[in-house]
């Protein structure tokens, strides 16, 4: 687990946000290359002055919007208590938006949720942290009935064997608090988690506490020199870093070591236990409503019913209700240890919609034309006045989520800021302008006449302009605003303190007008067909006919003719305001089936047991059935199998595909060559053991995990396997496989040493030396996941072979040993193959242009395309297989002359005569090239993957053709280097 611990941000001055993001940028960046906190933290732990005394509304929105696009958006939990600065600000304790007032809260480290929302699970229990208010003269003083609840709380913990820290933001006895002695001196206490402004300091403010076990840790002052407080927690203790930003430091000094007084143990997350709130269950249509998971457990998957056909996979969900009614909603919340489902029937009643909707401005400015190309859009006031300076404004709005109903009024609502004798007129403007840009010299033009004109207006009224006329439907909308007089008129803008309303009335609702299009209107049988919903006016329910006695609910179906004929297609859709319906007839032309042709692909084609094969129709003709057989007995009628293949040699797979017009049959023969398993065996320690520097004399041989650290204290780690039972088969690779408990970005190094240590005996001070140099070196690891490292160079046969693991960092690496829940591996790949390699027996080239000339004497093979063309010809004689199996196959050819390409390899038809082969009587090429290589390379072997086409004792006639006009030159039998056939057998 980690965690990070500020407090004391208390931002007041932009230069104090300013230190207050600068910490938080650290945590977001955490674990990431080159970041000075080199972990992901789980939490972030805040334990009071969040704000300041003096917190006024602005302070506390630019805190609260930091913290949610830092730290919320990030997914960080955070958990925190208020302190001493933390009071209400006109009444509401704005904070408690992250900081709950809860008086006493408590979380264990497996599982917690942030009071910002994010949730987080380590998998590691043993970590009980309480907390409660500091001491708050204005509302949250620390009572005795705290102390009872804190006290209480604790000895749970204690009795469950659980560590515990209390996280409060005075001194324990400070301020008048009720002290909290008994707490600290429970023997399972190890830590005071604090947040009141001192100077960094592991050991402070415990005074009249004699529990040993007892730490104070003070987090200093985000505002004061930029402080946090890092924490690494291990299974067995925690190693705390004091970080002071503002200082600049480049990397993580010195751990302070913490010991666990109960050592935490690995827990494997429960099914939850579903549960959720609603922000409303009752209102008017459309009802939105925003969902809440509040189920126990760390569920990682959620299914959302609304109870309306609606569904969801998000955590919190919103939902809008659109139709009147009685809705029963469920939760069905998972993880990988099972489900729970939770059913609130008739949780939400919806009633009728409301006759209006109210539209707040999204943009609005006022331009002057003194200053014609100033911006005024972050001004809090709108103004309008006639004369030598002229004042106009513009307001934009977007209407929408009206449905179904229509708008049978408008009116823009201003609030008065200042008299005047005339409140002016509004006008429809083009919607070319922005906010942050307009000024009176690009200002959009008018649009029509006045719509709506009003007399004088009195500060701190309302005024409403009629403006029914410009306003018919949904979307943008912007508005023109101007008086006729001197005496300006002044309006609250959107930035001030009552923003521009735009007051939208509703008439009954209008049934939907349909319209609907197909994406293919002609076709043979069986013909699938997607259909888009075009209707507007608000449709929520659809209702679909085919004309073929097919019907459908869904907005946009597929639907599929079977039979020929001439269809009419009928869409009915439901909005709140009745029914509309459109039949398109004799839309679908559906001809009669014809007869497939089969065809199809399959991936990959060859591979070694177990094989997984995807295979894919690309049949035309529009086929209706399918039958696969795969060649090893299995079959299958889906149209895209897939199979997995655990028989080795080469298989011939056939499809039928058929329609009520006729079948077609494709047999491809080898279409999918599989190869045998490698034999592997797999060893788990017969010993493993880590060793302490500051401890040297001590044996931690049963401990259920290895730790790798360097730096002050250093751990190391060894493990010895015991290799038997595979006999005289060479190793072709061995690879040491550990399982991560604990993530760092250095996982250590891999050495051998020798085997004369036992794990009850190994210490710091006799552990064995190391032999050679490092055998491979680990990097960033990730608990909860293997690690691989290659130590082939280190396993030479059966016997005993020991590793040790070194030169960790100052972050440790721990790993489960084999008294751990997943014990160390050492994986061995056996090499059973051996090598056949068989010289061409005859061979030689042809020339287009002599189509009667033998060239079977050569010393070289020549292919090219273009004109003259040269193609070359290889008898093999194949001995000596029997009843082995060919793993791999490769005909080998040496280049005299390279190119650009190396060409393609085919069967050629037989039989063929070395003295007699000439371009006029040469063999055609049988099927698609079984081989190819991009180039060919001067002075060096030019290999071809026959892997497949090579499967025992026989004659292989083979041809070497080339399309590209820069011919490759290769020696024949004749010249040094005859061509081989290479094969591995098993």
């Amino acid at each position: 687990m980690v965690m990070v611990q500020i407090s004391d941000s208390q931002a007041i001055t932009a230069a104090d946000r300013a230190r207050f993001e600068f910490v938080l940028s650290h945590i977001v960046e955490a674990g990431a290359p080159g970041a000075l906190i080199p972990r992901r933290p789980d939490v972030i732990l805040f334990p009071g002055d969040y704000v300041d005394d003096d917190s006024v509304l602005d302070q506390w929105t630019s805190t609260r919007d930091t913290i949610q696009a830092m730290i919320t958006e990030n997914g960080f939990p955070l958990i925190g208590t208020p302190g001493n600065h933390d009071q209400e600000v006109g009444g509401i304790a704005r904070y408690e938006e992250y900081i709950a007032d809860s008086g006493v809260w408590d979380f264990g480290s497996e599982w917690f949720t942030g009071q910002n929302g994010p949730s987080g699970f380590t998998g590691w229990k043993g970590l009980r942290f309480i907390g409660y208010n500091g001491s708050n003269g204005a509302w949250n003083v620390t009572s005795p009935s705290d102390l009872a609840d804190v006290e209480a709380r604790a000895a749970a913990a204690s009795a469950n064997f659980e560590n515990i820290i209390l996280v409060g933001h005075h001194r324990h006895n400070e301020r008048g608090m009720t002290p909290m002695v008994n707490v600290l001196e429970n023997s399972s206490c190890i830590g005071y988690m604090r947040g009141h402004l001192d100077q960094p300091a592991i050991e402070a403010g415990l005074s009249g506490i004699t529990n040993p076990n007892v730490h104070d840790l003070n987090s200093n002052s985000v505002i004061d020199v930029g402080a946090l407080l890092y924490y690494e927690i291990f299974p067995d203790r925690i190693e705390s870093y004091v970080l002071s930003l503002a200082f600049g430091p480049t990397e993580l000094p010195e751990p302070q070591t913490i010991w666990l007084q109960h050592p935490m143990v690995p827990v494997v997350p429960v099914a939850p236990l579903a549960s959720f709130s609603a922000s409303e269950v009752a209102g008017a249509a459309p009802l939105n409503v925003e969902f809440t998971d509040t189920s126990t457990g760390p569920a990682t998957e959620w299914l959302w019913d609304f109870g309306d056909g609606a569904q969801s996979t998000y955590k919190n969900p919103d939902h809008t209700y659109v139709l009147p009614g009685v809705y029963t909603v469920t939760l069905t919340a998972s993880n990988g240890s099972g489900s729970d489902v939770v059913v609130r029937t008739n949780l939400i009643d919806v009633s009728g919609s409301v006759p209006e909707s109210t539209f707040v401005a999204t943009a609005d400015a006022m331009v002057k034309s003194s200053s014609a190309n100033r911006n005024y859009g972050t001004d809090p006031e709108l103004r309008v006045r006639e004369g030598e300076v002229e004042y106009r404004s513009f307001l934009r709005f977007d209407v929408d989520g009206i449905g179904s109903r229509p708008i049978t009024g408008a009116f823009l609502r201003l609030q008065v800021t200042d008299s005047s004798v005339d409140g002016g007129s509004v006008t429809l403007v083009e919607d070319d302008w922005e906010e942050s840009s307009v000024t009176y010299a690009t200002a959009p033009a008018a649009i029509g006449g006045v719509l709506d004109a009003v007399g004088s207006v009195a500060v701190g009224t309302f005024v409403e302009f009629d403006v029914s006329a410009g306003v018919l439907g949904e979307g943008v909308v912007s508005f023109g605003l101007a008086n006729g007089s001197s005496d300006s008129a002044l309006f609250s803008s959107r930035e001030g303190s009552v923003p521009p309303e735009l007051i939208v009335t509703l008439g009954a609702p209008m049934a939907p007008t349909v319209a609907f299009s197909a994406n293919a209107v002609t076709g043979t049988s069986p013909m699938s067909v997607n259909f888009t919903d075009e209707s507007t006016g608000g449709a929520v329910v659809w209702n679909w006919s085919f004309g073929d006695g097919g019907t459908s609910v869904a907005q946009n179906p597929m639907h599929t003719y079977m039979a020929p004929g001439t269809y009419s297609v009928t869409l009915t859709a439901i909005s709140e305001g009745g029914t509309g319906s459109l039949t398109r007839t004799d839309l679908i032309t559906v001809a009669p089936p014809i007869v497939p042709t089969a065809a199809f692909s399959s991936a990959p084609p060859r591979g070694r047991a177990p094989l997984e094969v995807t295979f894919t129709d690309e049949s035309e003709g529009n086929p209706t059935a399918w039958l696969w057989d795969f060649g090893d007995g299995a079959t299958s009628t889906s149209r895209n199998p897939v199979h997995v293949y655990t028989q080795p040699g080469s298989h011939t797979v056939t499809l039928t595909v058929s329609t009520t017009a006729g079948l077609d049959v494709l047999v491809k023969p080898g279409a999918v060559f599989v190869q045998p398993e490698i034999p592997t065996a797999t060893f788990e320690p017969v010993a493993d053991a880590r060793v302490r520097s500051n401890s040297p004399n001590n044996n931690y041989g049963f401990s259920d995990y290895l730790q790798v650290r360097g730096g002050g204290t250093e751990y190391r780690s060894y493990l010895q396997f015991d290799v038997t039972g595979i006999g005289a088969n060479p190793v072709s690779s061995a690879v040491l496989r550990l399982f991560v408990t604990d993530g760092t970005p250095v996982g250590g190094t891999v050495y051998s040493v020798g085997s004369g240590w036992t794990e009850g005996g190994i210490t710091y001070a006799n552990a064995p030396a190391t032999i050679g140099g490092p055998i491979g070196s680990i990097g960033d690891i990730t608990g909860g996941l293997w690690v691989e490292i290659d130590v082939t160079a280190a396993i030479t046969g059966e016997g005993l072979h020991s590793f040790a693991l070194l030169e960790g960092s100052t972050n440790s690496a721990l790993y489960s040993s084999r008294e751990g829940y997943q014990a160390p591996q050492l994986v061995l790949t056996l090499d059973t193959v051996t090598t056949a390699t068989t010289i061409s027996v005859a061979d030689g080239q042809v020339k287009s242009s002599n189509p009667t000339t033998n060239y079977g004497d050569l010393d070289t093979l020549r292919i090219r395309g273009g004109s003259p063309s040269y193609a070359s010809y290889l008898r093999f004689d194949v001995a000596g297989v029997g009843g082995s199996f060919v793993d791999t196959a490769t005909l080998r050819l040496f280049s005299e002359d390279g190119s650009r390409s190396g060409g393609e390899v085919y069967f050629a038809a037989s039989p063929w005569d070395e003295q007699g082969l000439t371009s006029g009587n040469a063999p055609s090429l049988v099927g698609a090239a079984v081989a190819a290589a991009d180039q060919a390379i001067s002075g060096g072997w030019t290999e071809y993957d026959l892997t497949g086409a090579v499967l025992g004792d026989g004659t292989l006639w083979l041809a070497v053709v080339s399309s590209s006009t820069d011919s490759a030159i290769f020696s024949s039998r004749e010249g040094g280097n005859p061509p081989e056939l290479v094969l591995a057998l098993r």
